[in-house]
């Protein structure tokens, strides 16, 4: 095996969007349906549904996210995020929902999730949104408990359960994180503290009988990256190992290290993957892609990229 090869594809499978953007940057065929009507109130004033009179229910829907380089540290970093519609079997991309007015290092929207027939992601002020199925124009809230100046680093829905971890904004490159591990009960709208001080900013799934839930952090710099794996037990509310791995490109010894790192993240589950955009037929998702769809939705402007969905 190419260890130099292998290093840069773990790279990507590193940072393939289970965080989002880290810190800002410098700088198929499918059947004709009904159509309906899409015109929404905002439900905050950086948060903004578009009118865009009839749409065919048949079509896409993707984020695209934009920097626009007009950067004010204490209002607006500039950055946005649109959630937009293309429809089949034309190519024409319409805009759903705006999202910006983010501060600082903070992302308008980010860490997208699709489950269950729902998208969900981190707002601005570091909550959690949901788009649902019956109307991709709307974005509501989910009201977890987050104390003042909680963000959200990371979430994952299982059940009827969503676990999330919150604590000051860590998700910066090289950001030290100090989360609070919670469930959010989405029948009874209670959450539950499982453990805090945790340094890890992902939720990266759990063990085959559910009992464990991994948590994990991961960075890389001059040509070396590692990656962290808390495994806690949801039986007994305690950490029951810390698993660390890192590798360089230049050293042999990255083969079996990587080789290691992967036999872990296999015993992980469910098993996630992201993908770029959602089909949207007859009032339904699906996550079945095409490449010559991801070519038409890919942006050319080089401000904007689409922004990876997980899966699971």
């Amino acid at each position: 095996m190419n260890t130099l090869a292998t290093f840069f594809a773990s790279i990507i499978a590193l940072f393939s969007g289970l965080v989002g953007h880290t810190f800002p940057p410098t700088t198929i065929q499918q059947p004709r349906g009904e159509v309906t009507q899409i015109i929404e109130k905002a439900s905050s004033s950086n948060v903004v549904p578009i009118n865009i009179g009839t749409i065919n229910k048949n079509g896409v829907i993707y984020f695209q996210y934009t920097n626009t380089n007009n950067w004010n540290h204490d209002n607006d970093n500039g950055l946005e995020v649109d959630l937009k519609f293309m429809e089949a079997p034309n190519s024409q991309s319409k805009e759903l929902i705006h999202m910006s007015g983010a501060k600082g290092d903070v992302y308008p929207a980010s860490n997208f999730v699709y489950h269950d027939q729902t998208v969900y992601f981190i707002n601005k002020d570091g909550g959690l949104s949901k788009i649902e199925n019956s109307d991709i124009a709307k974005v509501s809230q989910i009201k977890l408990s987050l104390n003042k100046e909680e963000f959200l680093s990371d979430f994952f829905i299982r059940g009827h359960l969503i676990y999330y971890l919150s604590g000051p904004f860590c998700n910066v490159y090289m950001g030290t994180c100090n989360n609070v591990l919670k469930t959010f009960n989405t029948t009874s709208g209670t959450s539950t503290k499982l453990a805090s001080g945790i340094k890890e900013n992902t939720i990266s799934g759990f063990t085959l009988n559910g009992n464990k839930i991994i948590l994990s952090k991961g960075s890389g710099d001059g040509g070396c990256a590692w990656q962290t794996f808390l495994t806690f037990d949801l039986l007994q509310n305690i950490i029951i190992s810390t698993n660390k791995f890192s590798w360089c490109s230049d050293e042999k010894e990255s083969e079996m290290e990587l080789k290691k790192k992967n036999e872990f993240e296999n015993r992980i589950y469910p098993k996630a993957s992201t993908i770029q955009y959602l089909n949207f037929t007859n009032g339904k998702f699906m996550h079945k892609e095409n490449p010559d769809v991801i070519n038409l939705i890919t942006p050319k402007d080089g401000r904007s990229s689409l922004e990876p969905i997980r899966v699971y």
